[in-house]
Protein backbone atom coordinates (compact mmCIF):
# COMPACT_ATOMS: atom_id res chain seq x y z
CA UNK A 1 0.00 0.00 0.00
CA UNK A 2 3.01 2.29 -0.05
CA UNK A 3 1.98 3.33 -3.55
CA UNK A 4 -0.50 5.82 -2.07
CA UNK A 5 1.98 7.50 0.26
CA UNK A 6 2.31 11.16 -0.57
CA UNK A 7 -0.25 13.16 -2.47
CA UNK A 8 -3.85 13.28 -1.45
CA UNK A 9 -5.59 16.24 0.12
CA UNK A 10 -5.90 17.34 3.74
CA UNK A 11 -9.29 17.23 5.41
CA UNK A 12 -11.16 20.50 4.97
CA UNK A 13 -11.30 22.87 7.92
CA UNK A 14 -15.04 22.27 8.32
CA UNK A 15 -14.55 18.50 8.31
CA UNK A 16 -11.75 18.77 10.85
CA UNK A 17 -13.79 21.07 13.09
CA UNK A 18 -16.64 18.54 13.03
CA UNK A 19 -14.55 15.43 13.79
CA UNK A 20 -11.63 16.63 15.93
CA UNK A 21 -13.65 17.49 19.06
CA UNK A 22 -15.62 14.26 18.74
CA UNK A 23 -12.43 12.19 18.65
CA UNK A 24 -10.29 14.46 20.82
CA UNK A 25 -7.64 14.19 18.12
CA UNK A 26 -5.71 16.40 15.72
CA UNK A 27 -6.38 15.36 12.12
CA UNK A 28 -4.20 18.04 10.50
CA UNK A 29 -1.82 15.40 9.12
CA UNK A 30 -4.54 13.13 7.67
CA UNK A 31 -4.49 12.89 3.87
CA UNK A 32 -7.53 11.85 1.86
CA UNK A 33 -7.01 10.07 -1.46
CA UNK A 34 -9.91 10.15 -3.94
CA UNK A 35 -8.16 10.03 -7.31
CA UNK A 36 -8.54 7.17 -9.85
CA UNK A 37 -5.42 5.41 -8.50
CA UNK A 38 -6.91 5.48 -4.99
CA UNK A 39 -10.19 4.09 -6.29
CA UNK A 40 -8.39 1.29 -8.12
CA UNK A 41 -6.40 0.43 -4.99
CA UNK A 42 -9.58 0.29 -2.87
CA UNK A 43 -11.34 -1.79 -5.52
CA UNK A 44 -8.45 -4.26 -5.51
CA UNK A 45 -9.26 -5.15 -1.91
CA UNK A 46 -13.06 -4.79 -2.30
CA UNK A 47 -13.18 -1.84 0.09
CA UNK A 48 -15.26 1.32 0.13
CA UNK A 49 -12.29 2.90 1.91
CA UNK A 50 -9.25 1.89 3.91
CA UNK A 51 -6.66 3.53 6.10
CA UNK A 52 -2.92 3.12 6.14
CA UNK A 53 -1.17 5.29 8.69
CA UNK A 54 -2.63 8.78 8.28
CA UNK A 55 -3.71 8.18 4.69
CA UNK A 56 -7.36 7.39 3.99
CA UNK A 57 -8.02 5.90 0.56
CA UNK A 58 -11.54 6.04 -0.88
CA UNK A 59 -13.12 4.05 -3.65
CA UNK A 60 -14.87 6.03 -6.38
CA UNK A 61 -17.76 8.14 -5.06
CA UNK A 62 -17.29 7.09 -1.42
CA UNK A 63 -15.81 10.31 0.00
CA UNK A 64 -18.87 12.39 0.77
CA UNK A 65 -18.68 14.53 3.90
CA UNK A 66 -22.02 16.14 3.09
CA UNK A 67 -24.05 12.97 3.67
CA UNK A 68 -24.69 10.99 6.83
CA UNK A 69 -23.41 7.76 5.23
CA UNK A 70 -20.29 9.59 4.04
CA UNK A 71 -19.68 10.97 7.53
CA UNK A 72 -20.12 7.50 9.03
CA UNK A 73 -17.59 6.03 6.60
CA UNK A 74 -15.09 8.81 7.31
CA UNK A 75 -15.64 8.43 11.07
CA UNK A 76 -14.92 4.71 10.73
CA UNK A 77 -11.67 5.41 8.89
CA UNK A 78 -10.65 8.17 11.31
CA UNK A 79 -11.07 5.63 14.12
CA UNK A 80 -8.30 3.61 12.46
CA UNK A 81 -6.11 6.72 12.29
CA UNK A 82 -6.57 7.26 16.03
CA UNK A 83 -5.87 3.57 16.79
CA UNK A 84 -2.47 3.53 15.10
Amino acid sequence: MNTIKGGGQPLSESTRSFFEPRFGADFSQVRVHTDPHAAKTAQAINARAFTTGKDIVFNSGQYSTGTSSGKRLLAHELTHVVQR
